[in-house]
């Protein structure tokens, strides 16, 4: 049967709602890198393409996990894969990583992206799907600190023994030379307007 009006309508609003969230979240963590990173366009470009990257792999992870944890455990789940790759990705994507992205930069980045337009606007970077009943964490999260450093130690461990740390993590994102340019890629285009959506679905009476 040929859906109603409301139908399509509906479909409309709802793929023009997403294409706004996601234009939202892209310059809430450019926002959130260029305020860590300043005066570096080529590093910004890097650590936003990382964040971008690594972020829908992460999701998917906690979602297609079938175990029955609470939602906590799954924010903690989410944020630690996030910061694990990103982190990863990142120090392979610039030179000087050791100066650049150090631990205490690391837990700037991944709590200014907890609350980027600051404390008092409820948007965050984190998926709504894991916070809608436990709410925003709090803006000095200690689970961020104690992720971030977990990994710094283990990368200081693997150096330290064999020297092959830096090697490892270059087999993660030695690809990553994408958006250099410094600037967030521009958003794609709206989609459909009601007129083409109510073609897709085969209503022809608008």
């Amino acid at each position: 049967p040929r859906p109603q009006y409301r139908q399509v309508e509906d479909i409309a609003k709802t793929e023009y709602e997403s294409w706004l969230d996601q234009t939202l979240h892209n310059k809430a963590m450019w926002i959130s890198v260029e305020e860590v990173f300043q005066n570096d366009s080529k590093v910004q470009g890097k650590i936003f393409a990382s964040l971008q990257k690594t972020y829908p792999p992460a999701l998917d992870e906690v979602i297609e996990d079938r175990r029955q944890l609470e939602d906590l455990e799954k924010l903690q789940m989410f944020v630690k894969k996030w910061i694990t790759d990103c982190l990863t990705r990142s120090w392979n994507a610039i030179g000087d990583s050791e100066r650049i992205l150090s631990e205490d930069i690391a837990v700037r980045l991944f709590q200014k992206l907890l609350a980027p337009f600051g404390p008092e606007n409820g948007f965050s970077c984190l998926p709504s799907i894991l916070t809608e009943n436990i709410g925003r964490p709090p803006d000095h999260w200690p689970f961020i600190r104690q992720t971030v450093r977990g990994i710094f130690r283990n990368w200081n461990a693997v150096a330290t023994s064999g020297g092959a740390a830096k090697k490892r993590r270059k087999t993660a994102a030695a690809e990553d030379d994408d958006n250099e340019n410094g600037s967030p890629p521009a958003p794609g285009p709206p989609p459909p307007q009601l007129q083409a959506v109510a073609l897709r679905h085969g209503y022809h009476g608008l």
